[in-house]
């Protein structure tokens, strides 16, 4: 949607370069005319993007973070090698968010590689039982995803993903991160729209991220903080 105006900006900042020029005689005229429109344009780019900017902060900061208590959660060093399923789980929503298939399809790849790094030797018996509940999940939407054969197809499997991990985060915890919890309540896709954020970026994976792809500007860029998480 940025991108769309911004565009829309360039190009009338060309017409009327080109209407000026137009109607000028000298070529120190047009000069004079061009850095003057040259100028005003930038400063409504730049309005726009402050603009922009400053209701993306406000989506984020009508929620409270909260400190999420590692007491009982996986060990440090777990908590770390799950740092790295997160990122690529992140990596999958910014693939989705671009859609771009091919990606998604490479970092969900990726996920259960980082899975796979995940031992379950340094949890205690009780969390031992839990994680291969947790491992099975995530590791069947992440599989979904890579043999899916379209970009609402891998939607579909990313919203369950996105379920299972968030059991996985509030179960285990993480080691030095903040979680955005999203939601996009206009959906009509027939699916859950949840899905994480590791800062404030609201770039919904089930829209896409290129309005002319979307179904419309408004999904595009829909997206509410339910709730967000801290990790020490």
């Amino acid at each position: 949607m940025f991108k769309i105006k911004v565009k829309a900006m360039y190009f009338l900042m060309f017409a009327l370069i080109l209407l000026y020029a137009c109607k000028s005689k000298t070529a120190e005229d047009i000069g004079k005319k061009i850095d003057t429109v040259s100028s005003k344009i930038g400063k409504e780019i730049d309005t726009l993007a402050t603009n922009i900017a400053g209701k993306s902060d406000s989506t984020f900061d009508k929620v409270k973070v909260m400190e999420m208590d590692t007491t009982g959660k996986a060990p440090d060093k777990v908590r770390s090698r799950l740092n790295g399923v997160f990122s690529d789980y992140i990596d999958i929503k910014n693939a989705l968010h671009d859609n771009d298939s091919s990606k998604a399809v490479n970092e969900a790849n990726q996920l259960i590689a980082s899975l796979d790094a995940v031992s379950d030797t340094s949890f205690t018996d009780k969390m031992r039982s839990g994680w291969k509940g947790s491992n099975t999940k995530i590791r069947k939407s992440a599989t979904d995803i890579t043999t899916a054969k379209t970009l609402d197809a891998q939607r579909k499997a990313f919203s369950q993903l996105s379920d299972a991990m968030i059991s996985m985060i509030k179960t285990y915890g993480l080691n030095g991160r903040t979680v955005y919890v999203m939601q996009c309540p206009d959906t009509k896709a027939g699916y859950k729209s949840v899905w994480l954020e590791s800062s404030k970026d609201n770039d919904n994976p089930y829209a896409g991220g290129k309005a002319s792809d979307a179904k419309d500007d408004k999904s595009a860029n829909c997206g509410e903080v339910k709730e967000a998480w801290k990790f020490n």
